[in-house]
């Protein structure tokens, strides 16, 4: 997470994910995880608007990823948000994919800033025998997420 918080933004970051490892780019998100977050999953949905830990009013979905994606190598993502309802917009590799107007804030308390954090799932559990019936198997063992070129531009 950041130590400061963004209310109006750009963000851009470059990404180079593995197979079977599960995370995300969160925005405006509160200490305790609570944001919109931006799929980063292969295979997937990745580059799709959900929410973590809050529900939102209008999802987005960037299968039109698949035509721009390099696979096993750097990405770049560009994301802006702005408003108090916000307003989110996803490049990835200078194409767009969605621009999405919520129609309320979503956000606990009505917020309008927050922390931008990368995520990754807790768990390092990919079998289901290992796992104990439990659905954790969203991380390949020794995959990882890696992240270069960050900026944070604030509008």
């Amino acid at each position: 997470m950041t130590n400061e918080t963004f209310k109006d933004f750009e963000l851009y970051v470059e990404v180079k994910i593995d197979s079977f490892a599960n995370g995300g780019i969160f925005l405006r998100s509160n200490e305790g995880g609570s944001a919109y977050q931006i799929e980063l999953i292969l295979p997937g949905n990745t580059g799709d608007l959900v929410g973590e830990r809050i529900p939102v009013s209008q999802s987005a979905s960037a299968a039109a990823y698949k035509n721009v994606w390099k696979a096993n190598d750097w990405n770049s993502f560009r994301i802006r948000m702005t408003g108090e309802i916000p307003h989110l917009t996803l490049w990835i590799n200078g194409e767009q994919m969605w621009d999405v107007q919520q129609t309320k804030n979503d956000f606990i308390g009505g917020a309008t800033e927050g922390m931008i954090a990368l995520q990754c799932h807790w768990t390092a559990v990919y079998t289901p025998t290992a796992s104990n019936g439990m659905p954790l198997s969203s991380w390949r063992p020794k995959a990882a997420h890696r992240y270069r070129n960050i900026a944070i531009k604030r509008l």
